[in-house]
């Protein structure tokens, strides 16, 4: 997967297809970029 400028991963059909196929991953994946405070909250630090 290429990189982008700021670090973060590109993602293209493709690649979606091939590393989101399953219905777990996907969806972490989504809440992830739709409430990425909430995956803080679920995993705190310390």
């Amino acid at each position: 997967m290429k990189t982008t400028t700021e670090g973060k991963k590109e993602l293209n059909l493709i690649t979606l297809a091939q590393e989101y196929s399953d219905d777990n991953k996907a969806r972490e994946l989504l809440e992830s970029l739709l409430w990425p405070h909430i995956q803080n909250l679920a995993h705190p630090v310390g």
